[in-house]
């Protein structure tokens, strides 16, 4: 529940063993790891653990505790918080980092998406950029949306990508994904015993992987999905399926995840509409 900060376990112990309901644990944790500077909150924490070693206190008193510290540690971002200055205020480096970028014939490229057409007009994908792709209902979104993470993920095998399906299902999406791969259907990829139903010269309806499952047209089949299996398997790209999930829950399973896998350089989220 602490997304992988370093918080004394007797703290969350206290709480559940308490009257509080796991959902106010959780708020709890969410605090704890959002509104925190983290090196501050893991001290602050631990002092808090420290004194209620020696002074047994009620849960009700710890969270007010920590939420003081909330309000504390609040207030110190706010007064770090980055003051606006003028455009172009310090011309100087700015000009003197295109000098150097000419000089050294520094190209800046995004992160390629395998549509032709946005690398080339864009240069990829950069860094902290929020993109929004927005058509009517039906239109072929979240194929394009899949289609470019996946994309994304065969050109830069080093990318680390997490995709927040709210609608579908971590199954359907890895048969999608197979199915680009692969250039197999997905309704062959869900009836495979079809595939190898067909009509032959005579017009007589066969199935040939009945009448000789080790024949080359099967083997060749199922090496071909074993092949786009093992590449989908190779790349760093993990699926959250669960839907109905609020704002804070995606950005907090963001942070989770960035903390774990030391870094993340994509989140994709099919879509927004349908987080709470």
């Amino acid at each position: 529940e602490s997304n992988g900060l370093s918080v004394e376990p007797n703290l969350i112990k206290k709480l559940y063993n308490e009257s509080y309901s796991r959902l106010k644990v959780r708020e709890t944790c969410e605090v704890l790891r959002e509104l925190y500077r983290r090196r501050y909150m893991l001290t602050q924490v631990r002092e808090l653990v420290d004194k209620e070693d020696e002074q047994p206190t009620s849960s009700e008193n710890i969270l007010e505790r920590i939420n003081n510290i909330a309000i504390k540690a609040n207030e110190q971002v706010s007064n770090n918080a980055k003051i606006a200055s003028r455009c172009f205020e310090d011309t100087n480096s700015f000009m003197a980092d295109i000098t150097s970028k000419l000089k050294n014939k520094i190209e800046e490229n995004g992160i390629t998406t395998g549509w032709r057409t946005i690398d080339t007009a864009l240069g990829g994908f950069y860094r902290k950029q929020l993109i929004c792709l927005c058509a009517s209902s039906s239109a072929g979104k979240s194929w394009i949306a899949l289609q470019t993470c996946l994309q994304m993920c065969l050109n830069n095998p080093e990318l680390k990508v997490l995709y927040f399906s709210l609608e579908m299902s971590k199954e359907e999406l890895e048969q999608r994904m197979l199915s680009i791969i692969t250039g197999i259907p997905c309704d062959v990829l869900q009836r495979p015993h079809k595939y190898f139903i067909e009509y032959d010269e005579k017009g007589i309806l066969r199935d040939y992987y009945k009448e000789d499952p080790n024949s080359e047209k099967v083997q060749k089949f199922l090496r071909k999905i074993k092949d786009g299996v093992d590449i989908l398997h190779s790349l760093n790209i993990t699926i959250d399926d669960e839907g109905g999930l609020k704002k804070d829950e995606v950005l907090a399973r963001i942070q989770k995840f960035y903390l774990k896998n030391d870094g993340l350089d994509a989140v994709f989220v099919d879509h927004t509409y349908l987080m709470r």
